[in-house]
């Protein structure tokens, strides 16, 4: 596995073989991973052509929390998507 260097200017993308459904206020990823309602705002702002800073700012927004606070956890939320090949990076 290569490594990956995550920033705010990062873009990702959705894997081309994924399958995912809503449950309750989160999202399941088939076959076995499971995001809570934070995790699952993040999975869905993905598009292809928004960025870290982008979509945290949107978090930011959503949850009253810092810029700062937000763009963390987005970050920390798609490291582990792209880890479980999940979501790819575009830039």
């Amino acid at each position: 596995m290569h490594q990956s260097i995550i920033t705010a200017d990062s873009i990702l993308k959705y894997a081309s073989n994924i399958q995912w459904r809503n449950y309750l206020k989160g999202i399941v990823i088939e076959p076995e991973i499971a995001l809570n309602i934070t995790a699952a705002f993040i999975f869905l702002q993905i598009n292809g052509e928004d960025s870290i800073a982008t979509i945290a700012g949107k978090l930011s927004k959503q949850y009253n929390i810092s810029n700062q606070e937000a763009c963390d956890d987005v970050i920390m939320i798609v490291t582990r998507l792209i880890e479980d090949n999940i979501l790819h990076l575009v830039k």
